[in-house]
């Protein structure tokens, strides 16, 4: 098995406030947002649209919330492991997976993610990886505001 492990971040600006509150349908939205963005990206280079599987955003969501509990922000989690070892553990099949992960608090957070991950090579051919045919997103935020964005994409 082959596993891609990615990240990026965004500058900080003071588009939330420390108390921005955010509830589960506003993080809900930003997945299918993200979603969106993406598959749009996709289409307009020549490639199949991403199937949304919510066993993929439940870990996507499972490992945002886990950075944005904390001050890590990293793709391995001290205890859960790499995205390899975490989509194991959720009982996910997969034969190649690859995770794009975001923070930052600008404008519109989904679409600030697809446009810094279209900005970086690496990032940009997860996104367009035509092998990669599902995936998930999850939304979380951090104390201050953060918003931790995380997409996981799998060949199954």
């Amino acid at each position: 098995m082959l596993g891609i492990v990615l990240l990026c971040a965004a500058p900080s600006s003071p588009f939330l406030s420390d108390s921005a509150d955010f509830s589960a349908d506003d993080l809900r939205l930003m997945e299918q947002q993200v979603h969106q963005y993406v598959n749009q990206e996709r289409s307009l280079n020549r490639k199949l649209k991403l199937n949304w599987n919510e066993k993929l955003a439940s870990e996507a969501r499972r490992h945002a919330g886990r950075l944005a509990g904390g001050s890590l922000f990293s793709h391995v989690d001290p205890s859960r492991g790499d995205i390899d070892a975490r989509l194991d553990q959720s009982g996910i099949d997969w034969r190649r997976c690859a995770e794009n992960m975001y923070e930052g608090n600008i404008g519109d957070p989904a679409r600030e993610a697809v446009r810094s991950w279209l900005k970086s090579a690496d990032h940009r051919k997860n996104m367009l990886n035509s092998k990669f045919n599902e995936t998930g997103v999850g939304v979380a935020v951090r104390q201050n505001g953060m918003i931790i964005i995380v997409q996981e994409y799998i060949l199954q």
